[in-house]
């Protein structure tokens, strides 16, 4: 289980005080992730999904988002925060927002629709590799993002469940 006290899980107390339903997994749970989220974005229990992954769970992230594709389930919001290795949008993701210092950028996939976004994290002073999820102004970066993408949603009419 991720330690408790990493920035992807403060972030994820900051949107569990905003009344969002937010939780922290494992980089490595995210097959049974994808499958549940897209069972429940089809019986209209999920409105919106949003994935934010760090480090290796940047990766992870990529793969969730190619496989909810598959499953015709779309992602209002992906954010990766410094992949360690190379990874590739895929699916239909409305917007996916790469972070990055020392990790990688995020290449277009052939099955992405939606609009990627690499965004270099240049000139903030001591940001590494270790401390990105950490750093106070990544974090609010992150949660505005995560903010803008839930007021859009709300902006918008609420479609019955897919079947």
């Amino acid at each position: 289980m991720p330690d408790s006290h990493s920035g992807i899980a403060e972030i994820a107390a900051t949107l569990r005080k905003q009344g969002i339903n937010a939780t922290v997994h494992d980089a490595s749970d995210w097959p049974g992730l994808a499958t549940a989220a897209a069972a429940k974005y089809k019986q209209g229990q999920l409105r919106a999904i949003i994935l934010v992954g760090y480090s290796a769970g940047a990766g992870s992230v990529a793969s969730m988002t190619a496989q909810l594709g598959e499953f015709g389930a779309p992602v209002k919001l992906a954010i990766t925060l410094d992949p360690v290795w190379p990874s590739v949008a895929n699916g239909h993701v409305e917007r996916f927002v790469n972070y990055y210092g020392l990790g990688m950028s995020v290449g277009l996939g052939g099955q992405f629709r939606g609009k990627l976004q690499n965004v270099y994290l240049d000139g903030i002073p001591g940001l590494n590799h270790s401390n990105l999820d950490t750093n106070k102004a990544i974090r609010r970066r992150v949660i505005r993002d995560i903010d803008a993408a839930i007021n859009d949603l709300a902006a918008r009419p609420r479609r019955a469940p897919r079947r």
